[in-house]
């Protein structure tokens, strides 16, 4: 008797698009992953990953600026937990780069000075390790998650069969200024800012390796002229379909 595997479930994910304004319309952050991960190795992709149990920690709403779960799980269209997706963002956009949308006193995004940023990359570290999780980083830092910067823009799921599959969210955001990016060294090995065309032009050619997810997503982010325009898009009101 022939058995069956059953297909290996979608583990929820969450990808940040970073983009910023440029002379001739918008750039986008993207990251080269390693050749020694499982999954999408040695591709160039948006900062983004898994989401971790600490991102539904009850207490990471007091952390997160501008939503809760209720709006931001209304937003997705599920029950619970939403909160958790856009936590999980900007985190794993903070701990593969060194970027951080957080806030800390004003309205303003994080600016580092020098020592502020040999401070994070530090902390970025021991977050790696599991030594520290990114709910200690904010609350030693006294930063609070921007979770009001970020918007919702589509939705994809691993296609059925693949030995690894997530179901991943897809946000937007604006870059911060007066931060610099720098890549793990660990999963990412890589960084460019590029214009979505631009990539793509670069994956015809053979010089940029793209999923079917990015090369898509990028397809649609190129009509935008400016980031703000983008932004206004992504956060109207309107139907998402899983891809």
């Amino acid at each position: 008797m022939t058995s069956t595997t059953p297909p290996a479930l979608a583990r929820p994910a969450a990808t940040v698009i970073l983009a910023r304004n440029v002379s001739d319309g918008i750039e986008v952050f993207m990251m080269e992953r390693t050749t020694a991960v499982e999954f999408a190795k040695g591709m160039h992709v948006f900062p983004g990953g898994a989401l971790d149990r600490a991102d539904h920690h009850p207490e990471i709403a007091s952390l997160c600026v501008g939503l809760d779960d209720k709006a931001a799980s209304e937003t997705l269209g599920i029950e619970q937990g939403g909160l958790a997706y856009w936590v999980a963002a900007i985190r794993e956009c903070f701990e593969e780069s060194g970027l951080l949308l957080g806030y800390r006193g004003s309205d303003q995004l994080l600016q580092l000075a020098d020592h502020e940023a040999e401070r994070l990359a530090a902390l970025r570290v021991d977050m790696a390790q599991s030594k520290l999780s990114f709910m200690d980083i904010l609350r030693q830092e006294q930063v609070k998650a921007a979770t009001d910067r970020i918007a919702y823009y589509s939705h994809w799921v691993t296609q059925a069969g693949r030995p690894r599959r997530y179901d991943t969210r897809f946000f937007v955001a604006q870059a911060p200024e007066g931060q610099t990016a720098l890549q793990d060294n660990h999963e990412t090995v890589g960084q460019l800012w590029v214009r979505p065309d631009q990539a793509i032009d670069l994956h015809r050619a053979g010089k940029l390796n793209l999923m079917f997810p990015t090369i898509k997503t990028l397809e649609s982010l190129a009509s935008f002229k400016y980031v703000e325009e983008l932004l206004e898009y992504a956060r109207k009101p309107r139907p998402i379909q899983v891809m």
